[in-house]
């Protein structure tokens, strides 16, 4: 995700990351029609909160807070 960095709001210095995101990308049927699917359970946490979740707690660092 921190390939995208140019297209946050604010200029990320230091990331926050667990290594989330770059998760495969499968092509599979489901009821006999072909789809891609995300394989979001290779995150850290298994949730695909967890781009967003290390996105914000990078604003939070860079800001200084700590509460």
């Amino acid at each position: 995700m921190w390939r995208y960095r140019a297209a946050f709001p604010l200029e990320i210095l230091e990331p926050v990351s667990l290594s989330e995101g770059c998760t495969p990308l499968i092509s599979s049927k489901f009821r006999g029609w072909p789809g891609l699917f995300k394989l979001e359970w290779f995150s850290p946490t298994g949730s695909f909160k967890d781009r967003g979740a290390a996105l914000m707690m990078s604003l939070l660092k860079q800001q200084q807070v700590t509460e």
